[in-house]
């Protein structure tokens, strides 16, 4: 079971504050919110063409060795040099501890 995940992966929470001064527009900033094995398969990719510009979503699933207390939909997986936001949390496996979350990444 250890050598299916083989993969590490960085799981991150965006956070808002305000730039010094009090004014202008929140500054986005992402921070580490657990690090963990992780295996990954790819479900399906669609490309579009639109207005002269070149796009294509993938959809993947990741199974996390361990799971990660408070893991949403909000945050986002980052895997080697590409991050993927998390569509869908799926519930902790009882048994292992494990977690499966679905991802979405486009690519313009």
């Amino acid at each position: 079971m250890r050598g299916k995940f083989d993969r590490r992966v960085t799981i991150e929470e965006k956070t808002l504050s305000q730039p010094s001064g009090g004014y202008g527009r929140p500054i986005e900033t992402w921070i580490t919110v657990a690090t963990r094995r992780a295996a990954r398969r790819d479900l399906r990719g669609a490309e579009r063409f639109a207005a002269d510009q070149v796009g294509a979503d993938v959809s993947a699933v990741y199974t996390l060795a361990e799971s990660v207390s408070g893991l949403a939909a909000e945050m986002r997986i980052v895997d080697e040099s590409a991050i993927v936001d998390i569509v869908t949390v799926l519930a902790a496996r009882r048994r292992g501890g494990g977690q499966t979350v679905h991802v979405k990444q486009t690519i313009r």
